[in-house]
């Protein structure tokens, strides 16, 4: 049986440069660069992240200033604030999130050109997105 691996960068941490963790990471501090991981990441919120971020399932409750793609599931928390492009299976939007960019959903294969994503408000909007079937779909909005 493998041994789970989980690092985590607290309140007073600093780090600059490229961090690759093969499991979890969770980042309360701050970090400039890039971070990737096997397992899942967790920007918590007094976390300050200006960098592009991998995991699969990524849950944000600080501030990210970078692309993120999350092989499973991306969701944005109530305190959490995104703005960057993001690559995702599964999206997840909470009501008082904050977010700016582009969204490109589906499976691992990749895609030719992304099409620009429709400017969504979510001050009173909820987004619930599931992986499209076919191309072209769009995440469904439901308003509060």
């Amino acid at each position: 049986m493998a041994e789970s691996n989980s690092v985590s960068l607290g309140p007073n941490d600093k780090l600059i440069g490229q961090l690759y963790i093969e499991g979890d990471l969770h980042v309360s501090g701050t970090v400039e660069g890039q971070l990737e991981a096997t397992g899942n990441v967790e920007i918590g919120e007094g976390g300050n992240v200006k960098a592009s971020v991998a995991g699969k399932g990524v849950n944000i409750g600080g501030h990210v200033d970078g692309a993120v793609t999350a092989s499973d599931k991306l969701v944005i928390g109530r305190s959490g604030s995104l703005n960057g492009d993001i690559r995702v299976a599964r999206l997840e939007i909470r009501d008082g999130a904050r977010f700016s960019g582009n969204v490109q959903m589906g499976g691992s294969k990749p895609a030719e050109k992304a099409a620009p994503a429709e400017p969504v408000s979510v001050s009173d909007t909820t987004v619930v997105a599931e992986p499209a079937d076919g191309e072209g779909e769009k995440p469904k909005v439901k308003k509060r």
